[in-house]
């Protein structure tokens, strides 16, 4: 028998800030941050206070009523900001999933998992 071979290709783009397209891509970077932390608080104060995990479906209604917050509507695409939802999903997953394998195994992980961190606000220029 043969055995598959995947490959995964990286592609990387500098974009400095001379670039005409550069303001535009540092504000949507910004709203995808700002929409991440937001939900990010919604699932954190949701698991804290109910001990409910808010699903992606869940999330994506809550976002897309929540007026007060116009990041979800403001990204170009809604693809953007579900791409973004479905990221934050995948976190919670595996802290959850880091919290099973350090009650089962202690050795794998050095400390107790905490809760996803909020972004930070500041926009490191390189």
């Amino acid at each position: 028998m043969s055995e598959l071979i995947t490959a995964t290709r990286v592609e990387k783009h500098v974009i400095k800030s001379s670039c005409s397209y550069f303001s535009m891509l540092m504000n949507f970077c910004h709203k995808s941050k700002n929409l991440y932390n937001h939900a990010n608080y919604i699932i954190r104060n949701k698991f804290t206070k109910e001990n409910i995990l808010v699903s992606y479906g869940e999330l994506d209604k809550i976002l897309k009523k929540d007026y007060d917050y116009p990041d979800y509507q403001s990204m170009p695409t809604a693809q953007t900001a579900q791409q973004t939802l479905r990221l934050l999903c995948k976190n919670w997953k595996s802290f959850f999933t880091s919290i099973q394998d350090w009650k089962n195994t202690k050795i794998n992980i050095s400390a107790d998992p905490n809760y996803r961190n909020i972004l930070k606000k500041t926009v490191n220029i390189s």
